[in-house]
Protein backbone atom coordinates (compact mmCIF):
# COMPACT_ATOMS: atom_id res chain seq x y z
CA UNK A 1 0.00 0.00 0.00
CA UNK A 2 2.77 2.53 0.86
CA UNK A 3 4.05 1.83 -2.82
CA UNK A 4 0.74 2.17 -4.49
CA UNK A 5 0.54 5.26 -2.34
CA UNK A 6 3.76 6.91 -3.58
CA UNK A 7 2.80 5.98 -7.11
CA UNK A 8 -0.17 8.02 -6.88
CA UNK A 9 1.97 10.74 -5.07
CA UNK A 10 4.41 10.63 -8.34
CA UNK A 11 1.69 10.70 -10.77
CA UNK A 12 -0.19 13.55 -8.88
CA UNK A 13 3.32 15.62 -8.89
CA UNK A 14 3.51 14.84 -12.72
CA UNK A 15 0.23 16.35 -13.85
CA UNK A 16 0.66 19.14 -11.46
CA UNK A 17 4.36 19.99 -13.37
CA UNK A 18 2.69 18.89 -16.38
CA UNK A 19 -0.15 21.67 -16.17
CA UNK A 20 1.81 24.24 -14.62
CA UNK A 21 4.27 23.67 -17.57
CA UNK A 22 0.99 23.81 -20.14
CA UNK A 23 -0.22 27.14 -18.16
CA UNK A 24 3.47 28.64 -18.94
CA UNK A 25 3.49 27.83 -22.89
CA UNK A 26 -0.29 29.01 -22.80
CA UNK A 27 0.83 32.26 -21.21
CA UNK A 28 3.94 32.45 -23.15
CA UNK A 29 1.70 32.21 -26.31
CA UNK A 30 -0.71 34.61 -25.12
CA UNK A 31 2.05 36.94 -24.70
CA UNK A 32 3.68 36.57 -28.41
CA UNK A 33 0.01 36.58 -29.60
CA UNK A 34 -0.38 40.19 -27.97
CA UNK A 35 2.98 41.54 -28.41
CA UNK A 36 2.45 40.51 -32.33
CA UNK A 37 -0.82 42.27 -32.04
CA UNK A 38 0.60 45.47 -30.66
CA UNK A 39 3.16 45.49 -33.36
CA UNK A 40 0.57 45.07 -35.84
CA UNK A 41 -1.61 48.07 -34.72
CA UNK A 42 1.93 50.15 -34.12
CA UNK A 43 3.02 49.22 -37.93
CA UNK A 44 -0.29 50.17 -39.18
CA UNK A 45 -0.49 53.47 -37.20
CA UNK A 46 2.47 54.73 -38.41
CA UNK A 47 1.85 53.82 -42.22
CA UNK A 48 -1.43 56.23 -42.23
CA UNK A 49 0.80 58.83 -39.78
CA UNK A 50 3.24 58.75 -42.79
CA UNK A 51 0.65 58.84 -45.01
CA UNK A 52 -1.00 61.64 -43.66
CA UNK A 53 2.51 63.37 -42.84
CA UNK A 54 2.93 62.96 -46.78
CA UNK A 55 -0.38 64.46 -48.11
CA UNK A 56 0.44 67.50 -45.35
CA UNK A 57 3.56 67.97 -47.35
CA UNK A 58 1.42 67.57 -50.81
CA UNK A 59 -1.09 69.89 -49.45
CA UNK A 60 1.51 72.43 -48.18
CA UNK A 61 4.15 72.27 -51.15
CA UNK A 62 0.94 73.23 -53.40
CA UNK A 63 -0.53 75.99 -51.56
CA UNK A 64 3.13 77.74 -51.17
CA UNK A 65 3.27 76.82 -55.15
CA UNK A 66 -0.38 78.83 -54.85
CA UNK A 67 0.72 81.03 -53.30
CA UNK A 68 4.34 82.04 -54.99
CA UNK A 69 1.93 82.29 -58.58
CA UNK A 70 -0.47 84.54 -56.70
CA UNK A 71 2.30 86.65 -56.10
CA UNK A 72 4.01 86.49 -58.88
CA UNK A 73 0.85 87.34 -61.24
CA UNK A 74 0.34 90.35 -58.79
CA UNK A 75 4.02 91.34 -59.19
CA UNK A 76 4.07 91.21 -63.02
CA UNK A 77 0.37 93.27 -62.83
CA UNK A 78 2.07 95.91 -60.93
CA UNK A 79 5.14 96.53 -62.88
CA UNK A 80 2.51 96.31 -66.32
CA UNK A 81 1.35 99.46 -64.30
CA UNK A 82 4.08 101.09 -63.64
CA UNK A 83 5.54 100.69 -67.17
CA UNK A 84 1.66 102.02 -68.50
CA UNK A 85 1.88 104.87 -66.20
CA UNK A 86 5.63 106.04 -67.29
CA UNK A 87 4.32 105.76 -70.60
CA UNK A 88 1.33 108.34 -70.17
CA UNK A 89 3.69 110.62 -68.45
CA UNK A 90 6.06 110.87 -70.75
CA UNK A 91 3.26 110.91 -73.73
CA UNK A 92 2.12 113.75 -71.75
CA UNK A 93 4.95 115.61 -71.60
CA UNK A 94 5.56 114.98 -75.20
CA UNK A 95 2.28 116.91 -75.63
CA UNK A 96 3.03 119.65 -73.06
CA UNK A 97 6.55 120.18 -74.88
CA UNK A 98 5.34 120.22 -78.54
CA UNK A 99 2.22 122.36 -77.26
CA UNK A 100 4.94 124.74 -75.51
CA UNK A 101 6.82 124.76 -78.54
CA UNK A 102 3.85 125.61 -80.61
CA UNK A 103 2.94 128.89 -78.33
CA UNK A 104 6.46 130.01 -78.56
CA UNK A 105 6.83 129.92 -81.97
CA UNK A 106 3.28 131.55 -82.33
CA UNK A 107 3.96 134.38 -79.96
CA UNK A 108 7.77 134.88 -81.74
CA UNK A 109 5.56 135.46 -85.22
CA UNK A 110 3.00 137.06 -83.61
CA UNK A 111 5.65 139.89 -82.14
CA UNK A 112 7.20 139.95 -85.43
CA UNK A 113 4.15 140.85 -87.25
CA UNK A 114 3.64 143.65 -84.58
CA UNK A 115 6.99 145.31 -85.40
CA UNK A 116 6.77 144.61 -89.24
CA UNK A 117 2.98 146.54 -88.75
CA UNK A 118 4.40 149.40 -86.60
CA UNK A 119 7.01 149.87 -89.12
CA UNK A 120 5.84 153.01 -91.30
CA UNK A 121 9.32 154.85 -92.83
CA UNK A 122 12.14 153.00 -93.84
CA UNK A 123 15.63 153.78 -92.59
CA UNK A 124 17.61 156.59 -95.06
CA UNK A 125 20.31 154.20 -97.28
CA UNK A 126 23.23 156.42 -96.26
CA UNK A 127 22.80 155.26 -92.64
CA UNK A 128 21.96 151.76 -93.46
CA UNK A 129 24.50 149.55 -92.50
CA UNK A 130 24.26 146.01 -93.67
CA UNK A 131 24.31 143.31 -91.49
CA UNK A 132 25.28 139.87 -92.64
CA UNK A 133 22.64 137.19 -91.46
CA UNK A 134 23.69 134.63 -88.95
CA UNK A 135 25.19 131.62 -89.70
CA UNK A 136 23.49 128.90 -88.43
CA UNK A 137 25.03 125.23 -88.43
CA UNK A 138 22.58 122.09 -86.52
CA UNK A 139 24.37 118.96 -85.72
CA UNK A 140 22.32 115.99 -83.87
CA UNK A 141 24.14 113.07 -82.24
CA UNK A 142 21.45 109.99 -80.87
CA UNK A 143 23.05 108.05 -78.24
CA UNK A 144 21.47 105.60 -76.14
CA UNK A 145 19.68 107.80 -73.40
CA UNK A 146 19.73 111.23 -74.70
CA UNK A 147 19.60 112.97 -78.08
CA UNK A 148 21.93 116.13 -77.79
CA UNK A 149 20.99 118.71 -80.53
CA UNK A 150 23.72 121.78 -80.72
CA UNK A 151 22.82 124.47 -83.12
CA UNK A 152 25.80 127.38 -83.11
CA UNK A 153 25.02 131.08 -84.20
CA UNK A 154 27.56 132.61 -85.89
CA UNK A 155 26.99 136.51 -86.79
CA UNK A 156 29.56 139.78 -86.42
CA UNK A 157 32.34 137.23 -85.28
CA UNK A 158 30.22 136.63 -82.77
CA UNK A 159 29.30 132.99 -81.64
CA UNK A 160 26.63 131.41 -79.85
CA UNK A 161 26.09 128.13 -79.11
CA UNK A 162 23.34 126.39 -78.05
CA UNK A 163 22.86 122.83 -76.69
CA UNK A 164 19.16 120.89 -76.13
CA UNK A 165 20.00 117.13 -74.50
CA UNK A 166 16.25 115.78 -74.82
CA UNK A 167 16.51 112.28 -72.58
CA UNK A 168 14.49 108.85 -73.73
CA UNK A 169 12.20 109.02 -70.61
CA UNK A 170 11.38 113.05 -71.41
CA UNK A 171 13.62 115.00 -69.32
CA UNK A 172 14.90 118.01 -71.12
CA UNK A 173 17.75 120.36 -70.49
CA UNK A 174 18.80 123.42 -72.48
CA UNK A 175 22.09 125.38 -72.73
CA UNK A 176 23.06 128.69 -73.58
CA UNK A 177 27.37 128.79 -74.10
CA UNK A 178 26.83 125.99 -71.12
CA UNK A 179 24.53 127.93 -69.09
CA UNK A 180 21.67 126.19 -68.38
CA UNK A 181 17.94 127.67 -69.88
CA UNK A 182 14.18 127.15 -69.97
CA UNK A 183 13.01 125.50 -72.74
CA UNK A 184 10.65 128.42 -73.46
CA UNK A 185 13.92 130.35 -74.19
CA UNK A 186 15.95 127.84 -75.94
CA UNK A 187 13.11 127.28 -78.26
CA UNK A 188 11.80 130.93 -78.83
CA UNK A 189 15.41 131.80 -79.69
CA UNK A 190 16.62 129.13 -81.79
CA UNK A 191 13.71 129.54 -83.69
CA UNK A 192 14.55 133.22 -84.03
CA UNK A 193 17.53 132.80 -85.60
CA UNK A 194 16.73 129.45 -87.74
CA UNK A 195 13.85 131.43 -89.30
CA UNK A 196 16.03 135.10 -89.58
CA UNK A 197 18.42 132.32 -91.67
CA UNK A 198 15.32 131.00 -93.38
CA UNK A 199 13.87 134.10 -94.36
CA UNK A 200 17.13 135.39 -95.99
CA UNK A 201 17.97 132.26 -97.87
Amino acid sequence: METEAMRLQREKQAKEQLAKKNKEIKSKYENELLKLVAENERMAKQKAFNKQKQEARGNTVIEQMRRETETKAKSDKLREDIKLKKKKELENKHYKANEMRKLVEAAAFAERSVKVSRQKTFPEAKNYVRKDPPNVAVTIDKGLTKTVRTTVITQDKNMVTYRKETYFWGTVDCYKNEVKIDEATYNAEVYYFSSYRKNNE
